[in-house]
């Protein structure tokens, strides 16, 4: 069963960074244009692998030739011909618990790629205090997903139903069923923070 690991990522890009101006106001100033930091991230990925399947289980009979094939003789056959059970449950053959067509390869299929932009805008208050040179204060504010981008999580894998011998492709193959809906992929969320740093 060769095919691409179910964690293939072909393409990742992450960029990050942390920018605090320097000023060099004093008093009232330095307090309300002081200390401010933001520090965005990206992450941008291809998308994930996922194996199309089939639906059903093959039943019924089909003619074989009288060459050999499933037992079939000339002795035994009807105008050149027999009647032979198909495939049974299994999709490639009986006993088989395979759902997918034997020349569509593992994992050959990929979800859409993945892009989240998240960031932190912070303030820091330093206290300028005996015995407390180097502590400060930091409010800060976090938003994940803030372009809130629509990243996709759930899609319709199955490519095939399959009923008695007869093979139909699913109309609804690779559309999309659920985005956003993990706890490395969700909507846009903000949340607000005060930590003192001593």
């Amino acid at each position: 069963d060769y095919g691409n690991s179910n964690t293939e990522v072909r393409g990742r890009f992450v960029a990050a960074f942390v920018y605090e101006p320097q000023t060099h106001f004093h008093g009232i100033k330095d307090y309300a244009l002081g200390g401010w930091r933001i520090a965005p991230l990206v992450q941008a990925q291809t998308g994930l692998p996922y194996s199309p399947f089939v639906s059903g289980s093959i039943s019924g009979t089909i003619s074989v030739p009288d060459d050999g094939t499933d037992g079939c003789t000339a002795a035994i056959a009807v105008k050149g011909v027999c009647s032979a059970a198909a495939a049974g449950t299994g999709l490639n053959g009986a006993g088989s618990s395979a759902d997918r067509l034997p020349w569509i390869g593992r994992n050959s299929y990929n979800y859409p790629n993945t892009v989240v932009f998240d960031t932190r805008l912070g303030k820091n208050f330093y206290i300028h205090a005996s015995h407390f040179e180097n502590a400060r204060f930091e409010v800060f504010a976090e938003v994940f997903n803030a372009m809130n981008h629509q990243n996709i999580t759930g899609l319709t894998d199955e490519a095939y139903t399959i009923s008695g011998t007869k093979l139909t492709p699913f109309s609804g193959f690779g559309t999309y069923s659920n985005s956003n809906s993990t706890y490395t992929y969700s909507p846009r969320q903000v949340q607000l923070a005060a930590r003192l740093h001593f």
